[in-house]
C-alpha cells in the first residue's frame, strides 16, 4: 500500500511538473472547478495582516471577471484558499502568502481531496501584507484561473 501511494504522489508531483514546466493546464477548466469557494486563513500575528474579508471578496471579484462562478458553502465543485502566516519582528513583518486549488477526484473508483494546484510567496521587511495580499490575490487568480480553458 505505501508503495501504491509513493507512485501515486510520484505520478501526480511529475504530471504537475510537466504541466507546470510547459504552462499546459489542460487537465483543468472553468466549467469543471466551477463553483469555487474562497476559503481564507489568517495565522498571521501581531497585526501583520488586516484586510482578511477585502482580500476573500477581492478573490471573489476576479474569479467573478473571469467568468468563474463562486459559492460561499460546501456545495463548491472546488476550493480556492488563501492562507496568510506570519508574525512581526525587528524589522518588520515576515511570513508567506499560499494559494491552493483543491478538488475531489476519483484515484482507483475512490474519491480523494487532492491539491491541484498551489503557489506561494515569502514575505520579509513589511508592516503589513494587507497590499501584498491583494496584489498577490490577483497575480494568482489571473495566472492560474486566467490561463484555464472555459470547457
Amino acid at each position: 500500500m505505501y508503495r501504491s501511494i509513493l507512485a501515486a504522489l510520484t505520478l501526480f508531483a511529475t504530471v504537475a511538473s510537466s504541466a507546470s514546466a510547459e504552462n499546459d493546464l489542460s487537465p483543468f477548466h472553468v466549467a469543471g472547478l466551477s463553483p469555487v469557494w474562497v476559503q481564507v486563513s489568517d495565522s498571521a500575528t501581531d497585526g501583520c495582516w488586516t484586510n482578511i474579508g477585502e482580500v476573500k471578496t477581492y478573490a471573489v471579484d476576479q474569479l467573478s471577471l473571469m467568468g468563474v462562478e463562486t459559492v460561499d458553502n460546501a456545495n463548491a465543485n472546488s476550493v480556492l484558499r488563501i492562507i496568510v502566516n506570519g508574525s512581526r519582528r525587528a524589522d518588520g513583518c515576515a511570513g508567506t502568502i499560499r494559494f491552493q486549488v483543491s478538488d475531489w477526484v476519483r484515484w482507483r473508483e475512490l474519491p480523494a481531496y487532492v491539491v491541484l494546484h498551489y503557489d506561494s510567496w515569502m514575505l520579509s521587511g513589511y508592516d503589513k501584507f494587507n497590499e501584498d495580499a491583494l496584489d498577490l490575490t490577483k497575480k494568482y487568480t489571473n495566472e492560474f484561473f486566467g490561463n484555464l480553458p472555459k470547457e
